[in-house]
């Protein structure tokens, strides 16, 4: 009885190890990229956030301005007293429905409305009816830059009007 030994010197269907390790290899490097990048966009996320976010409590200043003949009077440079003081200011009469915090607490919100110890984009603050800080975390060339650096990094300003 003769035997047929039809797999001798047939390779198999299927895939080396090292062909296995080569595909998950790239498969990694490329989902590495893939986050770094997605990381990058959430962080511009967050910043545009940021700047919406105040560019709205600008819009509820004015209406404060425009009801009380001029702004909240105040320098509410930490969390609390952003959250507590412009809330009796802009929340409790309508202006806006919250005060808003950072999105990731990155940076905290600040209001001065008689300080003059900084700069925003080459002026005193004293210069300006108010004037609002904060941090981003991505580098925005179109915005106002101010001297102060209480959180280190770059720090950004939106002022009210000229006094």
């Amino acid at each position: 009885m003769k035997f047929s030994h039809s797999f001798i010197g047939r390779r198999k269907a299927g895939f080396t190890l090292i062909e296995l390790l080569v595909v998950i290899a790239i498969i990694g490097i490329l989902a590495a990229v893939v986050l770094a990048s997605l990381n990058s966009a959430r962080a511009k996320a967050r910043d545009v956030k940021r700047i919406a976010s105040l560019k709205q409590v600008q819009t509820a200043l004015e209406f404060y301005r425009n009801d009380n003949g001029g702004y909240p009077f105040g320098n509410y440079n930490s969390e609390s007293s952003w959250t507590s003081s412009l809330t009796t200011a802009l929340v409790n009469p309508g202006y806006i429905s919250t005060m808003p915090l950072d999105p990731n607490g990155f940076s905290i919100f600040r209001f001065y409305s008689n300080y003059g110890g900084y700069n925003c984009n080459g002026r005193p603050w004293s210069d300006y009816e108010y004037v609002l800080t904060f941090g981003l975390e991505k580098t925005n060339t179109a915005l106002m830059i101010t001297n102060w650096g209480a959180e280190g990094g770059t720090q950004y300003c939106l002022p009210g009007s000229l006094k």
